[in-house]
């Protein structure tokens, strides 16, 4: 039994509370959470970036999506928590489950921090249970934080300010274009509570949250005044700024209600339900509202030349850095040195570091190997998973550099003599990389629909993965970004958006076979305006971010077009050109050595 879990389930009963629900989710709605926000690794171990728990008053149960279908069983004690995998036969997500018990005993409720999720999640859940006769109740103080007698402190670094060399725009230029944008709408004033808007707005970056440059923090835009709410450590980065009224961040609520409570009752938040949580949400429920997306969000995707710029430097040093680190792999091999997923990532990890204007990575890197590479979020390698011949070796990685953050995944074949199936596998992924990356897209194009297009290959085939097929990336920023996305219908709002020229997305298809191993294969690329189509309409297409050649022997030519190979050697020249050509390299910076650059040449010989 889990003492925990007894606790909690105590709790409920007092609070006559049928289940409570723990999202992955923390105050901010961060992606990658702060230690203190682990709560779904303190209750049953599974540290992956995305799940929901349901404690009941008997059971339990753990949901998780296919990225994390082979990793949850392993490190769950499956006699506390269910898992419940997302997309398998027979399971269910945890709004379907609760709603299937709703309707099965009227009067059920539901327990929820109101601060740990967003308002369009309570509020969706919440219409849907009432319909039945149950109910989602607000419990301000976290059930879970309550318990936990260790919970970390937090951590806290230091705010630097963007170099003017890598954009040149200002704070005040990118406020006053957000004052204009909320004027156009009939609105006043909005609040902010995404870190890396608020980090972007300022022109700052920082280092609260691990992975993510962005700092702990709330803003309130107002037509004269600007609010921006710190931790006490942090504000000393920010006294020399007049446009600022700085706040303190760790007794926020009191200081908020009365700022929204001095408005006059003509005054319009513009708020984004989607990147605001409930607990937030709920100090503007009785003023004038126009919800939409989060307008600082929309112009942050819309990279201006500079951020195109910086995230070209950032791709082209990254890929430079994949490239040493695989060709280092083929060294140790050939001379019988054994490697495996830890050695091989520390060895990556440097050679990122050694580039110029290194800013961290944006992600922990995934060192996978044979059945591990079917693992689609594997972030724990093992210095005892070697790399050995007959294996997919798949490498998911990216750093940040200064201006630009990176993204990229490549699998390789362990050994000398890829089998038919490795190759038919690879190549099934490569075709569907390909069906998006060479696309022409009319404007108003959403990310749905570039998904099916991508996944067209591998269904044809059969075949299928069970993650998105694409998504944002910031600009020295985090590394998922939105609105935009690419995936399939119900799987986000994000792949429900317009693609728009100056965004930057990734393309990442994969195809995994649990026990066996997997392929992913990823770049990212800039979208920019194409030739108008027949009817006129403007046009967009992908350009590459990442130059890291593909593994030619690992693909069967048999199952490819034409269009299709001449993608691979155009690419491939592109890799050459950006990596060994002087006046490519927009760094002026040898980003390989002779050796490196010959061995470049010919994996990426024309197929």
């Amino acid at each position: 039994m889990s003492p925990v879990l007894e606790s909690i389930r105590a709790r409920l009963v007092e609070e006559k509370l049928d289940y409570y629900w723990v999202p992955s989710s923390d105050e901010f709605l961060n992606e990658y959470v702060v230690a203190r926000a682990k709560r779904l690794e303190f209750l049953s171990g599974f540290s992956g970036s995305a799940g929901n728990i349901l404690i009941g008053r008997d059971s339990a149960w753990l949901f998780v999506d296919g990225r994390y279908h082979v990793q949850a069983p392993q490190q769950v004690d499956t006699t506390l928590f269910e898992v419940q995998k997302i997309g398998a036969p027979g399971a269910v997500d945890h709004v379907t489950f609760l709603m299937n018990n709703a309707e099965a005993g009227a009067g059920l409720r539901v327990g929820v921090d109101p601060h740990c999720l967003s308002l369009q999640q309570f509020e969706g859940l919440s219409d849907g249970l009432s319909r039945v006769g149950a109910a989602l109740v607000a419990v301000d103080q976290n059930l879970v934080d309550s318990h936990w007698e260790q919970r970390p402190k937090p951590e806290l670094g230091k705010i630097q300010v963007l170099p003017k060399d890598v954009v040149k725009e200002s704070f005040h230029d990118r406020l006053e274009t957000l004052r204009d944008i909320l004027s156009s709408l009939h609105c006043q004033g909005t609040v902010v509570q995404k870190l890396d808007q608020i980090a972007w707005l300022l022109g700052r970056r920082g280092q609260d949250v691990e992975f993510n440059p962005v700092f702990e923090s709330l803003l309130l835009v107002l037509p004269e005044t600007v609010h921006l709410f710190l931790h006490p450590a942090h504000k000393a980065s920010f006294d020399a700024d007049v446009e600022l009224c700085i706040e303190d961040l760790t007794t926020w609520k009191d200081r908020l209600s009365r700022i929204v409570e001095d408005q006059s009752p003509q005054f319009c938040w513009y708020l984004d339900p989607n990147r605001l949580t409930k607990g937030l949400a709920s100090y503007f429920t009785k003023t004038s509202r126009c919800l939409g997306v989060d307008l600082i969000e929309q112009l942050k995707s819309r990279k201006n030349a500079d951020e195109l710029a910086a995230m070209r430097r950032a791709g082209l040093f990254a890929s430079a850095a994949k490239i040493k680190a695989f060709h280092w792999l083929e060294q140790k091999l050939k001379q019988g040195i054994s490697v495996n997923e830890v050695s091989f990532r520390d060895h990556l990890v440097d050679c990122y570091s050694k580039m110029p204007g290194y800013q961290g990575l944006s992600f922990s890197v995934i060192s996978s190997v044979g059945p591990n590479s079917a693992i689609c979020h594997y972030s724990t390698p093992n210095p005892k998973a070697t790399l050995d011949e007959g294996m997919f070796f798949l490498v998911d990685s990216g750093a940040h550099y200064e201006g630009g953050t990176t993204d990229a995944t490549r699998a390789i074949y362990i050994g000398e003599t890829p089998s038919e199936q490795h190759k038919r596998v690879y190549t099934l992924v490569l075709k569907a990389h390909i069906a998006c990356a060479r696309l022409r897209f009319p404007v108003g194009t959403i990310g749905v629909q570039l998904d099916a297009i991508t996944r067209a290959p591998l269904w044809n085939a059969g075949a299928d993965y069970s993650h998105g097929t694409g998504h944002g990336v910031g600009a020295w920023l985090n590394v998922h970004e939105g609105p935009m996305g690419i995936g399939m219908p119900g799987r986000g709002h994000t792949s429900e958006q317009a693609i728009e020229a100056g965004q930057v997305l990734s393309i990442e298809p994969g195809l995994y076979r649990e026990g066996w191993g997997g392929v992913r294969i990823e770049n990212l690329y800039q979208v920019v305006a194409d030739e108008n189509d027949e009817l006129g309409r403007e046009n967009f297409s992908f350009r590459p971010l990442t130059w890291i050649p593909l593994s030619n022997r690992l693909i069967d030519p048999a199952l490819l077009t034409f269009e299709e190979e001449m993608w691979i050697n155009d690419y491939h020249s592109e890799v050459i050109d950006r990596l060994t050509k002087p006046t490519e390299l927009e760094a002026g910076h040898e980003l390989l050595t002779e050796s490196e650059k010959a061995w470049l040449s010919k994996l990426c010989r024309s197929i």
